[in-house]
């Protein structure tokens, strides 16, 4: 017996100022980019797993943190011919929906909230 779907497992970097909007289980869509397959293939995958702590990695003299995340995602049997280690895997978090209009309209309502909030009184100590 030979199952028709198996679980893979793709390891991806996360800019640290992510961080916050990411977590274990949330939906995330896989794009898998291909020389065989002649379109990317997508894929409906989960959050697994995000480190603890985040790494450095020094690229070109630029030191760059990120967080390692690990992406489950099922495949059918067919397209585990093609997928091999290393293939370049580009991942979606879908953090939330918005409409067009929300989206347009957000540095607007910013600045309103700004405009419209009591500045706070802050008091100056003199040091003698």
């Amino acid at each position: 017996i030979k199952p028709k779907v198996r679980t893979m497992l793709a390891d991806v970097k996360i800019l640290p100022k992510y961080r916050d909007q990411i977590y274990v289980d949330e939906a995330v869509k896989l794009d898998v980019q291909s020389i065989i397959q002649p379109k990317i293939k997508s894929y409906n995958a989960t959050i697994d797993n995000i480190s603890p702590d985040s790494y450095e990695e020094n690229t070109g003299g630029t030191i760059q943190r990120y967080y390692k995340v690990i992406i489950a995602f099922d495949v059918n049997e067919d397209d585990l011919r093609w997928l091999k280690p290393g293939m370049t895997v580009d991942a979606s978090v879908i953090t939330g929906k918005h409409s067009i209009m929300e989206y347009l309209l957000s540095p607007l309502m910013k600045g309103v909230d700004k405009a419209f909030s009591e500045p706070v009184n802050t008091k100056r100590l003199d040091t003698p």
